[in-house]
């Protein structure tokens, strides 16, 4: 809690906290109160130091480009003066300003918070923020109309898009009509047709103003209906007219033909008029606004006319007499279409026709005049014929012994079914459209529908011996009912009442297998337990009788004649089959102590298969086997001895036992197989240990490995060389190699000695592969790079062409060159006063003389320029002064 340096407390504690705001000296005062109303008081001055941060504006709010004066009225302590005062103006600028005047300008909109931090000679600070202090205002107007476009008397509206701190009446509107607002959104009615200029002018609630102008913005007008007729007058319809709009001023439009048809094409619709009369078009508009105008058009259609009655119904069942007239004018004949077919052709206008075939007929009559104009009407509704095809069907037509029959409606009919009427050929009859019947008794029975629709139209059918019910048959099985498991079953079918139709046989064994003969074959059962068998048997009328029969599946005996065991030779093992009830070893032998107990003792002098035979309670019989393994005596027998290189590996192979140790362990990848992996690091001598995988028999071998070094050939770092020069190689070898191979062999002085002399004529990459006395073998390899340049090639800057032998021939030569591509020779004039091209280098047969033209030139400096190809086919240019001396 804060207290105040001028209010009086009233505290119930003895220590509390007040904080000073300002730099001063205060004189607190301490009153106490005792129970008894007596009082004491004691005073002590509290002098708070360091700097208080203060200021204010008189103008903080305007719009942009606003220049705000602050003034500071910050305090000090009275002890010791401020020495720094840091403004933040809150649009990013900062400043130090330790006297007046302070002032800044606002170039942007919006709310900025301003900072002061004070600091006095002695370090302290303070500061003040003040946020939202400053205001720079900048409204924009604008403004969108959805109703530029309108007609007198229409509101028009309009929309500010302005942005700024607007309260109301912020916006003046000027229609440019003479009528103004100050609505935010206001409508304005133009009286009269024009296109109209508007201005917006908003200020916000800083006083800060903007506008706009939009130069004849709205347009108002009104509409005017017109439209033309490609032809407006027929002697015979059809009359195809096409409507052409000259309307103005429109945003819609509305055609109506004068027949009840509409259209809202735009421009130009095309309408057929099919009957003679006139009518009278009309199109009516509507312009932007919702304003509206109506343009009209007549349209006359000469021809004849008339109308259908007729005093007969016209609906009924077939056949169906309807006595029909027509009413004509302007008709000179009439033709009669009846709809079923038939025409008639004449000038009678009252008929009689007679429709023998069902369905809706259409009726027509075409009018004739005496221009050959034919119109054809057309008699309000279809003529209506009811037929019937009655028919039924049912989910069945043959019963077993007895049974329910669903029946259902087929009828084809064009009219409405009002009655069904059923007869089931055993005295019953039935009503609706799916009846249900239940037949009693075998035999044949008749079945009749009979339809009524409606006019009293009726038909029926009726269907001979449609339902069949027949006896079903009678059948029997003939097996055994008991069986081991894996044992077979014999079957045997037996008809029980006679029955002269034919019969089909379906049996289910009750083990996966079918069977449709009489007498299957005989069924095997892999599982023991309770089955039932079936039969189904099936007459010619598909009437079934279904027979079981329970059967009864005993179980194997779980014979096992023991474990295989594994003996030394010499060594008894005794036999334990368990699963039976008694037991038999079939193929006697003179190894078992018995042939008829569970476990005998076998002494077998090799590996032997004992077969015994076990017998369950319920006589089933199975058969198992045990193998008794004799070990014989075997020998391990090492791999010859064998040489390798320092780190390389070898394989080694022992046979002869099944259990094989080697020793030493060291250098081998696994000791305790017949083929370790083998590197040693010295000669070493391997002794592997071979037995059965019983111990029944031990035996030793060895092999020794000489172990050779790798050979040392170290041709050294790559060397380059000018193209048509040699190197030697000198390699830092081993003393124990035999002989050496270089690929490839080109450019070398020998292929298989070890210092050899290189002279390629481009880069070449050797290799020597070494071997030395064990076989063992090193490759490295050497790059020779071969350069071209202007060392390769000399080219004389003198010449003397006086005859005395002596340099008097200016020509390249050098070595490693494959030819010499051009040579021109310029005067200093530029003119080229020799020229070669492809000649060989180091020949002073196809140098210059010194001649142009057969004439002996003048001494002086001539410019040469050659091309060269080097052996290694890069190409050089090379170009120089020589100087020509007589």
């Amino acid at each position: 809690r804060e207290w105040q340096p001028t209010t009086a407390y009233t505290v119930g504690q003895q220590v509390f906290t007040y904080v000073y705001d300002d730099p001063r000296v205060y004189n607190a005062r301490l009153v106490i109160t005792d129970v008894n109303g007596c009082r004491d008081s004691v005073s002590r001055p509290i002098g708070v130091g360091g700097p208080r941060a203060r200021f204010f504006a008189a103008n903080p709010t305007g719009c942009v480009g606003l220049t705000v004066n602050f003034a500071d009225s910050s305090l000090s302590d009275g002890a010791n003066a401020i020495v720094s005062r840091v403004w933040d103006f809150g649009d990013g600028a900062i400043q130090t300003i330790n006297s007046p005047p302070v002032s800044h300008q606002y170039t942007t909109t919006g709310f900025f918070n301003v900072k002061l931090r004070v600091t006095d000679a002695v370090g302290c600070t303070d500061s003040l923020v003040r946020n939202s202090f400053v205001v720079a205002s900048s409204p924009r107007a604008a403004f969108s109309s959805p109703d530029t476009l309108s007609c007198p008397g229409r509101n028009v509206q309009f929309l500010t898009q302005s942005t700024g701190a607007f309260n109301a009446g912020a916006h003046f509107w000027n229609f440019g009509d003479g009528r103004t607002s100050n609505l935010n959104n206001p409508q304005n009615a133009y009286a009269r047709a024009g296109r109209y200029d508007v201005r917006l002018r908003v200020t916000d609630r800083f006083g800060c103003s903007d506008s706009i102008f939009r130069t004849q913005y709205i347009t108002i007008d009104t509409p005017f209906a017109a439209f033309d007729i490609s032809d407006g007058q027929a002697t015979c319809p059809p009359l195809i007219a096409t409507f052409y709009n000259r309307s103005r001023y429109q945003a819609s439009q509305r055609w109506d033909f004068g027949d009840g048809d509409i259209s809202v094409l735009p421009d130009s619709p095309i309408h057929v008029y099919n009957v003679p009369g006139t009518y009278v078009s009309r199109l009516v508009i509507t312009s932007p606004g919702g304003c509206t105008d109506t343009a009209f058009r007549t349209i006359t259609i000469f021809g004849p006319n008339g109308t259908i009655s007729a005093s007969s119904p016209t609906a009924g069942c077939v056949p169906l007499t309807v006595n029909l007239s027509v009413r004509t004018t302007n008709t000179d004949s009439v033709t009669w279409i009846y709809g079923d077919g038939t025409v008639e052709f004449g000038r009678d206008t009252v008929k009689t026709h007679t429709y023998t075939k069902a369905g809706d007929a259409i009726l027509e009559v075409f009018l004739k005049d005496s221009t050959g104009c034919r119109v054809p009407i057309r008699f309000a509704s279809p003529i209506r014929v009811i037929g019937i095809t009655p028919g039924f069907d049912s989910d069945k037509k043959l019963l077993c012994d007895n049974g329910s029959i669903s029946f259902a409606d087929t009828t084809r009919t064009n009219g409405v079914i009002q009655a069904w009427d059923w007869d089931f050929g055993d005295g019953t009859l039935g009503s609706g459209p799916t009846p249900s019947h239940f037949y009693n008794s075998t035999g044949f029975y008749d079945v009749k529908l009979r339809i009524t629709t409606e006019f009293g139209c009726t038909d029926s059918v009726t269907v001979p011996r449609y339902i069949k019910s027949v006896a079903s048959p009678v059948a029997g099985i003939a097996s055994s009912d008991t069986a081991c498991q894996n044992r077979f079953i014999t079957y045997r079918g037996n008809i029980l009442q006679p029955d002269t139709s034919a019969v089909r046989w379906a049996w289910n064994f009750a083990n996966g297998n079918t069977s449709t003969l009489q007498n299957p074959p005989t069924q095997q059962y892999l599982v023991p337990g309770s089955l039932t068998v079936q039969l189904l048997v099936t007459n010619s009328s598909g009437c079934v009788d279904t027979v079981t029969r329970d059967i009864r599946i005993h179980p194997l005996p779980l014979v096992d004649a023991g474990a295989d065991s594994t003996i030394c030779l010499g060594q008894s093992v005794s036999l334990n089959a368990t699963g039976a009830s008694t037991y038999q070893w079939l193929l006697p032998n003179s190894s078992l102590s018995c042939t008829n107990c569970g476990d005998p003792v076998a002494t077998p002098a090799s590996s032997i298969t004992y077969r015994v035979r076990g017998t369950s309670v319920d006589g089933c019989q199975v058969d198992d086997s045990v193998r008794v393994i004799v070990v014989q005596p075997s020998r391990v027998q090492a791999p010859p001895n064998d040489s390798l290189c320092l780190g390389q590996g070898m394989q080694l192979f022992a046979s002869g036992t099944q259990v094989y140790r080697w020793s030493p362990a060291t250098g081998l990848n696994n000791p305790n197989t017949a083929s370790p992996i083998a590197r040693p690091t010295t000669t070493t001598t391997y002794v592997v240990t071979g037995s059965d995988a019983r111990g029944c028999f031990v035996t030793l071998d060895s092999v020794t490995i000489s172990v050779f070094p790798i050979p040392i050939f170290d041709l050294g770092p790559d060397v380059t060389i000018p193209v048509g020069s040699s190197v030697r190689f000198t390699p830092r070898i081993s003393g124990n190699i035999v002989s050496v191979r270089w690929s490839p062999t080109t450019g070398l002085s020998c292929t298989d000695c070890q210092d050899p002399v290189a002279s390629p004529r481009q880069k070449t990459q050797y290799t020597v592969t070494a071997v030395n006395n064990g076989g063992c073998t090193i490759t490295d390899q050497i790059t020779v790079f071969v350069t071209c340049s202007g060392d390769n090639l000399f080219i004389p800057n003198t010449f003397s062409p006086n005859g005395d032998g002596m340099n008097d021939v200016f020509y390249p030569r050098g070595r490693g060159i494959l030819e010499i591509r051009s040579i021109k020779v310029f005067n200093r004039w530029g003119q080229q006063v020799y020229w070669r091209n492809n000649i060989r280098a180091n020949d002073a047969s196809q140098g210059w003389d010194g001649t142009f033209k057969g004439t002996a030139l003048n001494p002086d400096v001539y410019v040469y320029m050659v091309d060269v190809v080097c052996e290694n086919n890069s190409v050089l240019t090379l170009k120089g002064d020589v100087m020509l001396v007589r």
